[in-house]
């Protein structure tokens, strides 16, 4: 519980290290929002989900946050949002550059704790930028559905519903393209969590004055669950869902 102490640590961790293709040491997050603006987005056209994330990474800063637009969370566990909650530890063969993603990982996690949200998503969205530099050499890492389920965590937890649909959508997307089909539980906490946001969403919106509608998406939104649901069952046993 003693996270600012921790905050201290990961900090102290950044400035000791240098990342050739992020900053130099001990870099703030908001030089980091200069380095990592909308401008320096990645240009590939099927991208869409980076563009949108570095405009908010670029826009967002630390305005209050929309409480009135958060109206839906069942319980402390987010729907299963809080599932990759465990820090990454850094091995002695790690490059610089997986070094800075980690640290930032687990300078996010901390922040979701002391819910700073905003700074969160700073982290993460640095991580994620890396990350994806880090893929085109070493695509097993396992550490980007780890980032892309916390940065929907910490958009959902700002209000933000549709952009944080859209990248825990990407999560279930990136798993089920892995060889092999994906790992069957990262599915089903993805489908976990878009059930819940797109519930969020329906009660929130203007498809409720539509019944069909409403009552398509609701159905649709059920089958989500129940998918989850059974794959969670299936894999961990009914003791531990």
């Amino acid at each position: 519980g003693r996270f600012d102490e921790s905050m201290g640590v990961f900090r102290a961790a950044l400035h000791a290290r240098r990342i050739a293709n992020i900053t130099n040491a001990g870099a703030s997050v908001v030089q980091e929002r200069q380095l990592h603006d909308s401008s320096d987005a990645p240009k590939e056209e099927d991208d869409e989900l980076m563009h949108r994330l570095a405009h908010l990474f670029s826009t967002l800063g630390h305005s209050q946050i929309p409480t009135d637009l958060y109206v839906y969370q069942r319980s402390i566990y987010d729907e299963g949002m809080s599932t990759f909650s465990d820090l990454f530890s850094v091995n002695e063969d790690d490059h610089a550059e997986e070094v800075g993603i980690i640290l930032y990982y687990n300078m996010a996690l901390v922040a979701l704790q002391m819910k700073r949200f905003n700074d969160a998503f700073d982290y993460l969205y640095i991580a994620l930028v890396e990350e994806k530099k880090a893929m085109k050499m070493d695509t097993r890492s396992g550490r980007m559905i780890p980032i892309l389920h916390n940065i929907g965590r910490a958009l959902y937890l700002l209000g933000h519903a549709k952009d944080s649909l859209a990248v825990f959508e990407a999560a279930l997307s990136t798993e089920k393209n892995i060889q092999g089909g994906g790992n069957p539980l990262y599915l089903a906490y993805s489908k976990s969590c878009i059930a819940c946001i797109r519930w969020r969403i329906l009660q929130s919106g203007d498809t409720l004055d539509d019944i069909e509608k409403a009552a398509s998406e609701t159905k649709a939104i059920i089958r989500l669950h129940l998918d989850a649901l059974n794959a969670k069952e299936n894999i961990l046993g009914k003791g531990h869902i």
